[in-house]
């Protein structure tokens, strides 16, 4: 659900939304980049994406990232 609101927000500039934070328990940003790229069901995501230790940078909009079991726990 989250990958899905995540592609319909995007492109940022077209969008009433924007995403400065993506909270994932599991995995880490590098397979959190991978999902949202390789999706078997809507299909590839065409933005570039590279991967950082705590964030994500699509289309060279840098969006934080973290692990956090708890919502409160996030910054």
């Amino acid at each position: 659900m989250g990958r899905l609101a995540f592609r319909a927000a995007w492109p940022a500039e077209t969008s009433n939304l924007e995403i400065v934070h993506i909270n994932e328990i599991k995995g880490g940003p590098a397979t959190a980049a991978h999902l949202l790229e390789f999706d078997s069901v809507h299909g590839r995501w065409t933005h570039p994406t590279t991967v950082q230790a705590a964030s994500l940078t699509i289309d060279n909009k840098t969006i934080a990232f973290t692990g956090h079991a708890h919502p409160g726990d996030v910054p």
